[in-house]
């Protein structure tokens, strides 16, 4: 009986210690948006969690409202960040896709705000982003300057040449508090487009974390909680 007793005790101690480490391995992150700098009205929150599985590889967690939509995404990312697999869901505009990438190819299958998507991408070797402010740390953490990747225009899931080039490093401030930063220029790589759409990034560089985002229209988004 006392063999038995010490058995249970290990368990509880190896299940607790197994839970702890999942525990240390996720982390959440809520970021809230703004019209512009210093506007203290937040207009919509996201909620991420980071979590850390097999062989590098990183599964990410979004969730959005959106008037009446709560928009939720499930990303895996590979040991670069690039894409693996994602799934959108929205049950209140008629939206349940899954993408996935194998090899060069990327296969978009389900619906889109009602319309069916049954569409094939050819990617090339070139690095896959959705939400690269969640993804580029490797990129940020690393001696790259610059980086040509894709995105999918989410309105129509078409994919779409973009660049992010680093623009040195920088101290703002996030809840009060001095914080140095990679900031990270990301943009459509065309120069022309490029003057209509880009954002610019702010990631901490102890660890890559996604600080903040100033968009070329003036909308902000900042790490609020989780830091």
């Amino acid at each position: 009986m006392k063999r038995v007793f010490i058995f249970l005790q290990v368990g509880l101690i190896l299940m607790s210690f197994t839970m702890g480490l999942s525990e240390a391995a996720k982390k959440t992150s809520v970021y809230s948006e703004f019209s512009g700098e210093g506007d203290e009205n937040v207009i919509v929150e996201t909620n991420v969690e980071y979590k850390d599985i097999d062989d590098g590889q990183k599964a990410i967690h979004r969730e959005k409202q959106t008037g009446t939509c709560l928009m939720q995404d499930e990303f895996i990312t590979d040991q670069d960040g690039s894409l693996i697999k994602w799934t959108r869901f929205c049950k209140e505009d008629d939206t349940d896709l899954i993408t996935e990438r194998k090899g060069d190819m990327l296969t978009i299958r389900g619906k889109l705000r009602g319309e069916v998507m049954d569409n094939d991408l050819n990617l090339g070797n070139k690095h896959l982003h959705i939400y690269p402010k969640y993804s580029l740390t490797k990129f940020v953490l690393s001696d790259l300057k610059s980086m040509k990747i894709w995105t999918l225009r989410r309105d129509k899931m078409s994919k779409l040449p973009m660049v992010v080039t680093k623009k040195g490093e920088e101290e703002i401030e996030i809840d009060g508090k001095k914080v140095e930063t990679i900031k990270v220029f990301y943009t459509i790589d065309d120069k022309l487009k490029s003057r209509f759409f880009s954002h610019t990034y702010y990631f901490r560089k102890s660890d890559g974390l996604f600080l903040k985002k100033i968009e070329n229209n003036g909308k902000v988004e900042i790490l609020t909680k989780g830091k």
